[in-house]
C-alpha cells in the first residue's frame, strides 16, 4: 500500500511539472507573437485604373499579420475592424477605422488575435492567451460585451456568423455555436473534422484526410454532398443563400464557387488568389498576385469590376519575403470594399458604383 501511494504521488508531480512546462511554452509563444516585429513596407503601390468602383481613401501605415486560417480584417456598421498596428511603436491591438475615410474610431485590447467576424451583435474576436477565448466587442465603442473562455482548448481555429450567433471551432476538436446576446452555448459537438458552420438544418465540415468540403444533415448526420478541391481548405468558407465560396491553400490558392444545394463547382479561378473573399450583393471580391482587386459575378465568375495596382505582381509571403497579410472586407452600410496590401502596409477604401 505504501509503495502505491508513493508511486501515485510521483506521478502527480510529473504531471504537474509537465503542465507547468506546457503553460510556460504557450505563454512564451503568445508573448513572441504579441511582440512580433513591425514589418516595414517592401514597396508602395498606386492605383492605375478603377472599373466599377470609386476610390475613397488610402492609408499607408496599416500593419496586419499574415494569417492563412482566419481573416484579421473585417467591416460592419460603417467601420473597418483590424487586428494590427498603425505605427512601429505600438503593440498589436484591435483597431476600428471609419469606413468612409479611414480615420481611427477606437483602439482596444493589445495582444494576438485568432480572427475577426462582425455581426449586428458585435465584433467577435478569437483570442489566444494560453487557452482559447472568444470576446464580443461593442461595434461603436470597442467595450467588451461578454467573453467566453474555453479552458480545455488552446486556440480558436475558425469562426463564422449565422445571424447574430457565431460558429466556433477550437483546437483540439471542439465546436460550439455561441449566442450573440450572452455568449452561452446554443449547440456543441466533438469533431475531429473541422466544422465551419452549423445552421438549423445543416452543417459544413472539412474532411481532415482529404481536400473535401462536406455538407451534412443535422438529422442523422448523412452526407448531402461532398466537393473535392485541388488544394487544402484552410480558411472558413463564405456562405450565401445559394453559393459557398472557398479559398484554398495558404499564401496563394484558388477561389471556388460551389452550389450550396448540390455541391457542384460552378466556377473556380487559377491558383492566383492571395486574400480571403467577401461577397457584396451578386459580386465576390478578392485580390490576386497579379496586382488586381477583382470583383466577379457570383454565378459565373466573370469579372464585373476591377482595380489595377502598380507595381505588380504583389509580393507574397515566402521563406525570403516577410510580406504581411492580404485581406479584403465589405461594409454593407456604406457599400465600401476594403483592400489591405501586405507588402506595402496600405489599406484602400473603394465605394461600389451602382449600375
Amino acid at each position: 500500500m505504501r509503495r502505491r501511494k508513493i508511486s501515485w504521488t510521483l506521478r502527480n508531480w510529473i504531471l504537474l511539472l509537465l503542465g507547468l512546462l506546457i503553460s510556460v511554452s504557450l505563454a512564451a509563444c503568445n508573448e513572441i507573437t504579441q511582440t512580433s516585429p513591425w514589418h516595414p513596407a517592401l514597396t508602395t503601390h498606386s492605383v492605375v485604373s478603377v472599373n466599377g468602383l470609386e476610390q475613397l481613401w488610402e492609408r499607408s501605415d496599416v500593419c496586419v499579420s499574415y494569417d492563412w486560417m482566419m481573416p484579421l480584417v473585417t467591416a460592419y456598421d460603417g467601420k473597418v475592424f483590424l487586428a494590427g498596428r498603425l505605427s512601429r511603436e505600438e503593440e498589436s491591438s484591435l483597431i476600428a477605422l471609419d469606413a468612409t475615410d479611414g480615420t481611427p474610431v477606437w483602439q482596444r485590447d493589445q495582444g494576438f488575435k485568432d480572427g475577426l467576424i462582425a455581426t449586428s451583435a458585435g465584433l467577435y474576436v478569437g483570442d489566444t492567451s494560453g487557452f482559447a477565448r472568444v470576446v464580443l466587442y461593442d461595434l461603436s465603442t470597442g467595450e467588451v460585451v461578454w467573453q467566453r473562455r474555453f479552458l480545455d482548448s488552446n486556440s480558436v481555429l475558425y469562426m463564422a456568423a449565422e445571424g447574430d450567433n457565431a460558429s466556433v471551432y477550437l483546437n483540439p476538436d471542439s465546436f460550439y455555436v455561441l449566442r450573440g446576446d450572452n455568449g452561452d452555448t446554443e449547440y456543441s459537438l466533438h469533431s475531429a473534422n473541422p466544422v465551419f458552420l452549423r445552421t438549423a438544418s445543416e452543417t459544413f465540415v472539412r474532411q481532415s484526410y482529404s481536400n473535401a468540403l462536406q455538407l451534412l444533415e443535422n438529422q442523422g448526420g448523412g452526407v448531402t454532398w461532398e466537393a473535392h478541391l485541388y488544394e487544402r481548405v484552410l480558411q472558413p468558407p463564405v456562405f450565401t443563400s445559394s453559393i459557398v465560396f472557398v479559398r484554398t491553400d495558404e499564401a496563394m490558392g484558388r477561389l471556388y464557387a460551389i452550389d450550396r444545394n448540390n455541391g457542384d463547382i460552378l466556377w473556380n479561378t487559377d491558383r492566383i488568389v492571395i486574400s480571403n473573399a467577401v461577397v457584396a450583393g451578386n459580386v465576390v471580391f478578392y485580390l490576386t498576385q497579379e496586382g488586381l482587386l477583382v470583383g466577379a459575378d457570383t454565378q459565373t465568375g466573370d469579372v464585373v469590376s476591377q482595380v489595377i495596382f502598380t507595381p505588380a505582381p504583389f509580393l507574397v509571403r515566402d521563406s525570403k519575403t516577410e510580406a504581411d497579410g492580404y485581406y479584403v472586407a465589405y461594409d454593407p452600410k456604406t457599400d465600401t470594399i476594403l483592400a489591405l496590401l501586405g507588402d506595402s502596409n496600405q489599406l484602400f477604401g473603394f465605394r461600389i458604383q451602382q449600375p
